[in-house]
């Protein structure tokens, strides 16, 4: 049928099939196959393209091509790109086309048409991938597999093929008739012969000098760098390589005429590879006709269609070995390599259809290519009319396909970037741990998620809160009465100024919750403040890694001074830096901590207008450092103590529910008369509730809460009216049975007298330790739920940190005032019971490398009790007067036992230190055989922990023994600065005083380098202590 114009007019939307080519000759063909041509239609400004229009088989067909000159995938992926933004209807495209074939079953006018072929989906790019050792190339990624309405029509297509033949004949004939023009040039004439040479035979050429003239007048036009035409992707570089190559041959030929045969002509005698058309009938006159590869005869002159893999790739193939190379690579399963589908296909569901022009070798030229695209064309027109118009309907378009290709590119982008952050910021949070392991974030969501809702708002609300917030270089002090919510308030504040503040990444937050329980010092506060202010930033400050940098190569810790700075450049960053302060009376005052921190918050609000927050019990030295700052007193308000009762019970109190269900009049009297007997203090509501959780009558409920309105009329609210409240709470743990009181006191003495805050699996693994037990059982692990049932509401678990700590700081006042009442024997108790738990880890330890599982077969996460008992039984110890015994038998303890508890003398304040703690969980403990070969004793522990009274006991032992850093036990005094048990050692045990450490250190070096001192001034009777620095330094240096 030929081709007739359409006089009806169609849209952009109407077309649904793309029709791609990459040559002239190929746009000639494929619009030669239209059955109508339809007028052109406007295009965007941004769209390059040349669009010719028409239908087949009542497609509505988009023909593109190439430009002049480009070829290749980037190009063919540029022309799919902007046909499918002008054309948003198109649902398929087909990349119809020359290629080259790969013998020996595909032969010159021969049709490849891509189809999935074992794991290959059509068209597999061979030159996309990465480099791998020894040489070896792995191709990366796939493409698309062509659509299936196309494989759907190929299959049936394929099918009638075998029954009847194709139809390709018939629609070349109509070309001719239709086109004479072409007749001569895209049909199959007698000039077009099939000749394929061996792959290890390169084509040879005519006289250089011959072949350079002719390329000086060859306009390039059909030179360009694709498969299928000889022409090269860089012009340049093929030349110089042509002349390189002439010249080296023109040299082989002179040595060998000069020297007399001795050099050989190469065995290669590929020149000048064939550029342009060849003037004589035969292409290759040059080439050993010997050479020409026996090949199956072609059972038809109108060639066969072959199904299978298509190999693209950025590159002309014009060498039979590396097309053989290709195929191998491929599992032998190419057949057919080109230009430009790859970049098609990664771009729009499509089939490649190719009519094969060369072999892909040097042979190549380009006497096949017109017949070879009339043919390709043909196919395609036969294979639209085999797809259904309601098969294309049913397939998205191309332009929502890549719409969804584009969100997942870009959520991919997003993930990388996601990854690449979390890299990044992983490397960031090692070095803000590695200045300070301490993180406030769990203690404020656990302050802040216990309020009520509303609570606090009252402040919020205030002249003097706005202002502070408004403001720069402002202060607000909030004092207040034990219990009245102060924390709450902090928490509530916190939580303010990261809502506000959140997507302001100029505007800095930094938050402070004192406990006096974690002995914090002023370097670890200001670390904070500093490793907050940090975090808050995209990236790192530099600042901070070089500070890391240059500690963790010499494995030092920054000094005070270097954090400071730090913390200025770091705080310098930000335009409005924001601190708050909680419980600055927690705050340790007796070695200078809390105005040493003040002064420096103070010299950051002066120096950077930052805005300062913090409360405070009402003491004297505190409230004078803020006497010119605004001032807020906490007192909470009648409304929230109600909002905070009713919650309580709500969530809280199901046997007060009960009562409650019965008399529901008695919530309103529980709700008043405790908001009047606390006055404001919330603490005070919280014990007063726990009192009435076991009152089994609503009588007994109104009797309770007149006892409470009693005590606040005779004693008002102060200490006395707390403490008044823990002595009726403790009378209701004793009132418990038998098993209940025993496991509320031993919680109760362990986290009063801890040392440092304790996890609920510290403080269950330490309330099952049994005297004279070898190991652990976990059966007699008693439950957290339990523990904070019994304890009445005296404890409360941190569900962030797993901390579990005393309600209140007077709760702890309370305790440590009225421990020899309810457990005097505490501090004994916990020592044998950390005595007990090292003595079952070395004897667990030891059975399992005995075993064969080696040390590093231990589980120490088993032993979670462990790092505290280590680094703590001797401060327990010290602290108990009945234990003299006990603490003789374990220093007397053989050396492998005595490793795990001498630790701890390696920091001189460990027990307070969270940088101790996580070294030693993390440490490798050695076998039992490097334990012996340490040579460490009792002397050292007693050392380590001030044990003097005890030294007249142990004279036994070696005081020059060393342990695995080569120091003594006097080493060990004077580093730490026991100035007692070094001078009672000197004087019992005669220790060697100039003895030096794997490090070069002798004891008096390390007084001198810590700053003791007075642990050695009795050795020098005569020498004044100011003078005794002198002395050791003019004896080291």
């Amino acid at each position: 049928m030929a081709s007739t114009p359409n006089p009806k007019s169609l849209a952009h939307d109407d077309y649904t099939v793309g029709w791609v080519c990459a040559l002239d000759s190929e746009l000639t063909a494929a619009t030669a196959m239209l059955e109508q041509t339809h007028s052109d239609l406007p295009t965007p400004g941004d769209d390059t393209n040349a669009y010719t229009l028409g239908s087949i088989s009542g497609h509505n067909i988009v023909i593109a091509c190439l430009p002049i000159g480009k070829t290749g995938n980037n190009s063919a992926a540029t022309v799919a790109v902007q046909m499918i933004r002008t054309f948003p209807s198109i649902r398929f495209g087909l990349m119809v086309g020359i290629g080259g074939g790969i013998p020996p079953n595909v032969k010159l006018g021969d049709v490849v048409v891509s189809t999935p072929t074992g794991s290959y989906p059509g068209v597999v790019q061979y030159d996309f991938g990465k480099a791998k050792d020894g040489g070896k190339f792995e191709r990366t990624g796939a493409l698309n597999n062509p659509p299936r309405s196309l494989l759907t029509a190929a299959r049936k297509l394929q099918a009638e093929h075998e029954r009847t033949g194709s139809r390709m004949p018939e629609y070349l004939d109509q070309l001719a008739q239709k086109y004479p023009r072409m007749a001569s040039a895209y049909l199959r004439t007698d000039s077009l012969k099939d000749v394929l040479f061996e792959a290890k035979y390169s084509h040879v050429t005519k006289d250089p000098a011959a072949d350079e003239e002719e390329d000086e007048h060859d306009d390039g036009h059909d030179a360009v760098a694709r498969q299928g035409t000889g022409r090269s992707a860089d012009e340049n570089g093929f030349f110089l390589r042509i002349i390189v190559q002439w010249l080296v041959a023109m040299w082989a030929a002179w040595i060998q005429s000069v020297g007399g045969g001795i050099w050989q002509q190469p065995a290669v005698q590929n020149v000048v590879p064939q550029t342009g058309f060849a003037t004589e009938e035969d292409d290759c006159p040059h080439c050993d006709k010997t050479r020409i590869a026996k090949m199956t005869p072609r059972v038809a002159d109108d060639g066969d269609v072959h199904y299978g893999l298509i190999a693209s790739g950025n590159k002309v193939v014009k060498d039979a070995m590396v097309r053989n190379r290709i195929k191998r690579s491929l599992e032998n399963q190419a057949l057919c390599v080109e230009m430009e589908a790859a970049g098609l296909m990664d771009n729009f569901p499509c089939m490649v259809i190719r009519g094969i022009c060369d072999y892909a070798d040097s042979h190549k030229n380009d006497r096949w290519q017109k017949h070879a695209a009339a043919v390709a064309a043909a196919f395609a027109r036969e294979l639209l009319s085999h797809v259904q118009p309601s098969d294309v309907r049913a397939e998205s378009t191309v332009k929502h396909i890549l719409d969804h290709i584009r969100s997942d590119v870009q959520e991919c982008r997003e993930n990388v970037g996601a990854i690449r952050w979390t890299l990044d910021n992983k490397e960031h949070l090692e070095i803000l741990d590695w200045l300070t392991p301490v993180n406030y974030g769990p203690q404020h969501s656990d302050y802040f998620n216990r309020r009520q809702p509303g609570t606090g708002q009252w402040l919020l609300d205030t002249n003097e809160f706005r202002q502070w917030v408004e403001g720069r270089q402002q202060t607000l002090f909030c004092p207040g009465m034990p219990g009245s919510g102060k924390t709450m308030l902090a928490s509530i504040v916190v939580n303010k100024l990261i809502a506000d503040f959140r997507n302001n990444s100029d505007i800095g937050i930094a938050y402070l919750y004192c406990n006096w329980k974690d002995r914090q010092n002023t370097e670890d506060l200001i670390s904070s403040v500093l490793k907050q202010l940090a975090q808050g930033r995209s990236t790192l400050p530099q600042t901070l890694k070089s500070l890391h940098d240059r500690h963790s190569r010499q494995k030092t810790r920054p000094s005070f001074d270097e954090i400071l700075e730090s913390l200025h450049s770091v705080a310098s960053g930000y335009t409005r830096v924001f601190l708050v302060i909680d419980a600055l009376d927690e705050c340790q005052a007796s070695d200078g901590c809390r105005d040493r921190l003040l002064s420096e918050m103070f010299a950051l609000r002066a120096k950077y207008e930052a805005n300062l927050f913090a409360t405070s019990r009402d003491i004297p030295e505190i409230t004078a450092r803020f006497t010119q700052s605004m001032m807020v007193e906490v007192r909470a308000s009648d409304g929230d103590v109600r909002r905070y009762i009713e919650g309580h019970i709500d969530r809280h109190m199901p046997p007060l529910r009960e009562h409650i269900e019965k008399f529901p009049q008695l919530k309103e009297e529980i709700v008043t008369g405790i908001t009047a007997a606390v006055q404001g203090m919330f603490l005070l509501a919280q014990i007063y509730l726990g009192l009435l959780n076991d009152k089994v009558t609503p009588k007994k409920v109104r009797d309770a809460l007149a006892e409470f309105q009693g005590q606040a009329s005779r004693e008002g609210t102060n200490g006395k009216q707390i403490a008044n409240a823990y002595d009726q709470t403790m009378a209701r743990i004793m009132g418990q049975e038998q098993g209940f009181r025993d496991l509320a006191k031993g919680a109760l003495s362990w986290i009063t007298c801890a040392e440092r805050p304790l996890t609920t699996v510290e403080l269950q693994h330490a309330l099952a330790v049994e005297q004279n037990a070898s190991e652990l059982s976990e059966d007699n692990f008693p439950g957290i739920k339990l523990i904070v049932s019994v304890c009445a509401g005296l404890v409360t678990v941190n569900e962030q940190n797993g901390i579990i700590r005393l309600v209140h700081y007077t709760t702890q006042e309370y305790f440590e005032q009225t421990q020899g009442t309810w457990f005097p024997e505490a501090q004994s108790d916990i020592t044998r019971a950390c005595i007990c738990s090292i003595t079952c880890l070395s004897s667990a330890f030891d059975s399992t490398v005995d075993c064969g599982s080696g040390a590093s077969g231990f589980n120490l996460d088993a032993y979670p009790f462990a790092a505290y008992a280590v680094l703590n039984w001797g401060y327990h110890a010290r602290k108990s007067s009945k234990l003299h015994g006990v603490v003789i038998e374990f220093l007397e303890c053989p050396s492998e036992v005595a490793f795990f508890a001498c630790e701890r003398h390696q920091t001189p304040d460990p027990a307070r230190s969270v940088l101790t703690q996580n070294r030693w969980r993390n440490s490798r403990l050695p076998a039992k055989s490097e334990r012996e070969a340490i040579g460490q004793n009792g002397l050292h522990l007693a050392a380590a922990f001030g044990f003097h009274e005890v030294l007249h006991l142990l004279q036994h032992l070696d005081p020059n023994a060393r342990d695995n850093f080569g120091r003594t036990p006097l080493a060990i005094a004077a580093r730490i600065g026991q100035a007692a048990f070094a001078e009672i050692l000197l004087k019992t045990h005669q220790p060697e005083i100039d003895s030096r450490d794997y490090g070069g250190q002798t004891p008096l070096s390390w007084a001198a380098e810590r700053g003791h001192e007075t642990v050695l001034s009795n050795y020098y009777s005569k020498a004044e202590p100011r003078s005794i620095r002198r002395i050791i330094m003019a004896k080291h240096h």
